[in-house]
């Protein structure tokens, strides 16, 4: 047993060669460890940086587009300030136009709206008129029937305020 023991004991000139040799390998190890890693991560490295390539370029273009829908919103504020002039101005046009009209009558905030409007008032206006036209039919008064008025007395002579009186005192009796 003593044989076997000594067999196993390794001097120290062999353990610090061991200690180096085993160094060494793991040096080798780590450094093809390292060579794998970085083959393995070098499509997904260059996939980031193509994708941050494209996120940056999308960046640019959502700034652009941000950009020139200010713009848009700018330019339809303007545009729509700019149609409510006009759809005011021809309100106004309209009831100007049409004397039978008053401006309470002519709403709307679109050209449709202020055309159906328009029509609504005309057919106010046409039941308004029809309904003066026969009210007025209905009170006439007949032609040549002069109205009753007294006679003037100072124009008459003596004489026939004479004959007047008389004609008036048998009408009573």
């Amino acid at each position: 047993m003593a044989d076997e023991t000594t067999n196993n004991t390794i001097t120290q000139e062999q353990y610090d060669q061991l200690k180096v040799e085993l160094e060494a390998q793991v040096e080798a190890e780590k450094a093809r460890a390292k060579e794998a890693v970085a083959q393995a991560t070098q499509p997904l490295n260059e996939r980031i940086t193509e994708l941050e390539g494209g996120l940056q370029s999308k960046d640019e273009e959502i700034t652009t587009l941000k950009t020139e829908g200010e713009t848009r919103d700018g330019s339809l504020t303007q545009l729509q300030a700019t149609l409510d002039g006009a759809l005011t101005e021809y309100r106004s046009l309209v009831v100007s136009a049409n004397p039978l009209f008053s401006e309470e009558l002519i709403q709307g905030n679109t050209l449709d709206e202020i055309k159906a409007s328009v029509e609504k008032a005309n057919a106010v206006v046409g039941k308004v008129k029809a309904g003066l036209e026969s009210q007025a039919n209905l009170t006439t008064i007949p032609a040549g029937a002069p109205a009753a008025t007294p006679v003037d007395l100072s124009t008459l002579s003596s004489r026939e305020k004479i004959t007047r009186g008389l004609q008036e005192a048998r009408k009573e009796k």
